[in-house]
């Protein structure tokens, strides 16, 4: 369900999305300079949010990933992600958290 409403919610904003269903499949799918930000759940099967930023980060350490979470303990992800947005989170903070990751870093 929260990957069908980020979709949404970019894509009305005007981004191009692509959609993995757990950890694993975005490590599969990832490709280092094909994505500009990587907004993650913390509760995914086969591996946490912070697992799979870590990974990406390996291969990547300037793409900008977000943590979308409803979890309060999250302390394991502070030192892998930029940014963690609480669920229920609005269109205006996930295009809030793009303009601060990605356009005021290019």
């Amino acid at each position: 369900m929260v990957r069908s409403t980020v979709t949404r919610l970019l894509t009305l904003s005007g981004h191009e999305v692509d959609r993995a269903a757990s950890g694993a499949k975005a490590l599969e799918m990832f490709s280092a300079g094909a994505y500009d930000i990587v907004f993650t759940d913390f509760g995914m099967p086969e591996m946490t949010g912070a697992e799979l930023a870590h990974a990406l980060k390996d291969e990547a350490p300037a793409l900008p990933v977000v943590l979308l979470t409803g979890y309060t303990e999250t302390e394991s992800a502070h030192d892998e992600v930029d940014g963690i947005l609480s669920k229920p989170f609005k269109r205006d903070e996930l295009d809030t958290a793009i303009q601060k990751h990605v356009f005021s870093s290019s």
